[in-house]
């Protein structure tokens, strides 16, 4: 009951009455869990496993709450502790079961503490539940949600990674990543997976960009930058973020009249709080970070700056 009332405060973000409730939670699980132990073995209705994973649950849940309400040092050995359990749980009974709530809880701290700019730790703790949930997919061959867990995964290593500059790994977990949409989608092409494998082309062009010729300081292969974004439009022209890897992928292709079309169509339009204008010329400090420089970037910049600094831009 305390674990149904916990969310529900959240939503209604009565964030004190939900770490009663979660704490509540808690405290039931522990209990249940001396009880567990007390009874005889080989009676069926108490399983010491399911109550220390049931605990273990619970524990990410508190964790996340305390996170939320910016305890961060009492989140954080909430979900060590959740870990903890999981963990061996996985090493005395390596079952499906058990694995998938290690690996929510794995994701849970690895995304709280990548907020918190902690790169390290969420990378280790995402390179464990890959680990995961590629055991689970090469035991059930036939499982497309095993394919998307693992999926989700990539995506989210692959942006850890490109954090700390590591292109040349982003870019290798996008694109196995991609190819695991594309499977998951040839055999069930719903609305579902077609986001999913619009999001995962997306991306993949994205890091692209970060790929260096070794000759030049220009992208390697900007014609697959923009195949890729052309790709994901054609399955849904809504997603106007791609717009912008459309436009990056047509300038260093030296397509510039094409491109100047692009990034004047759409750099007024709204990606979250910003425009994408904001977002295009984030790219070209992102990309010269990683020495990527063309010969029109400069000029691209001084169209897209008067438009981003006009009264009522954001």
């Amino acid at each position: 009951m305390f674990e149904e009332i916990g969310p529900a405060h959240q939503r209604e973000q009565d964030l004190s009455e939900a770490r009663t409730a979660f704490k509540n939670a808690e405290n039931f699980r522990r209990g249940v869990i001396v009880l567990a132990d007390a009874v005889i073995a080989n009676d069926f209705k108490n399983d010491l496993d399911a109550a220390h994973k049931n605990l273990a649950e619970c524990l990410r849940r508190v964790g996340d709450m305390e996170y939320e309400l910016g305890d961060a040092e009492i989140g954080y050995g909430t979900l060590k502790e959740s870990i903890g359990i999981l963990r061996e749980l996985r090493r005395r009974m390596p079952k499906e079961s058990k694995l998938g709530v290690l690996s929510g809880t794995l994701v849970t701290w690895a995304d709280l503490l990548n907020a918190r700019s902690k790169a390290k730790e969420p990378e280790e703790l995402l390179r464990e539940d890959l680990e995961i949930r590629r055991a689970i997919m090469s035991n059930q061959h036939k499982n497309l949600d095993a394919k998307g867990d693992v999926a989700f995964v990539l995506q989210r290593l692959a942006s850890c990674v490109f954090d700390q500059r590591r292109y040349a790994e982003s870019l290798q977990l996008a694109r196995e990543r991609l190819q695991l949409r594309r499977e998951f989608y040839s055999e069930l092409p719903d609305a579902f997976s077609s986001e999913r494998l619009v999001s995962a082309l997306g991306s993949m062009s994205f890091y692209l960009l970060f790929e260096r010729s070794p000759d030049t300081s220009l992208p390697a292969r900007p014609d697959e930058v923009l195949q890729l974004a052309r790709e994901a439009l054609e399955l849904d022209p809504s997603q106007s973020w791609i717009r912008t890897n459309q436009a990056h992928g047509l300038l260093f292709s030296g397509r510039y009249d094409e491109a100047v079309e692009v990034y004047t169509k759409y750099s007024q339009e709204k990606h979250g709080d910003k425009t994408l204008g904001h977002e295009m010329l984030e790219d070209f400090n992102l990309l010269r970070q990683a020495g990527i420089e063309g010969p029109d970037m400069l000029r691209i910049e001084a169209l897209l700056k008067p438009r981003e600094e006009a009264p009522g831009a954001d």
